[in-house]
């Protein structure tokens, strides 16, 4: 049998593997949001449960910041499902009396929520980009950006075409 201290300890520990795993902040932020939203398992223990999403939540929230989202519905996409997950649990925190948790939550969402508008404020909406015939990915970049130089940007939000000679007729990109 485990102690408690030896069960919070494999906690954090998987919590910390998880988000050791990917190197890449928003992979990060995909795996950390799986076990932050993960419901307690019937029969478990409830503060185990907390304990596992909070630390989850907590490393889901430094991935968070390290995000650098490339449009402002990115930004705010990110910032309404974290900050989301956060003030659940903050409910559930209250809902237990656990009050310096609950302020410690609202601390960190708040900052979260502060830091991914102001980051996302500066960032282009997406638009939907539909042209009659596909074009070569420089062509398009100039017509679109007046720039050829944002072209890989540009492949990159069209979902890499197999050949950038031929981009697809319609994309989702940014719109400045």
């Amino acid at each position: 049998m485990s102690t408690p201290a030896e069960l919070v300890a494999s906690m954090l520990a998987l919590v910390a593997g998880v988000a050791d795993s990917a190197p890449d902040p928003s992979d990060r932020v995909r795996l950390l949001r799986a076990l932050a939203a993960s419901p307690m398992p019937a029969g478990g223990d409830a503060a185990l449960a907390a304990l596992g999403r909070r630390a989850a939540l907590s490393a889901l929230a430094r991935a968070a910041s390290a995000c650098e989202p490339r449009s402002y519905d990115e930004a705010e996409a990110l910032r309404t499902d974290v900050c989301g997950l956060l003030a659940a649990e903050e409910l559930i925190a209250a809902d237990a009396g656990e009050d310096s948790i609950v302020s410690a939550l609202r601390a960190v969402r708040g900052a979260l929520d502060r830091d991914l508008r102001r980051r996302g404020a500066n960032l282009s909406p997406l638009r939907q980009v539909e042209v009659k015939a596909s074009l070569p990915s420089l062509v398009l970049a100039q017509r679109l950006y007046g720039d050829a130089g944002r072209e890989p940007e540009m492949t990159r939000m069209a979902g890499d075409p197999p050949n950038p000679v031929f981009m697809p007729t319609r994309f989702t990109g940014l719109a400045r």
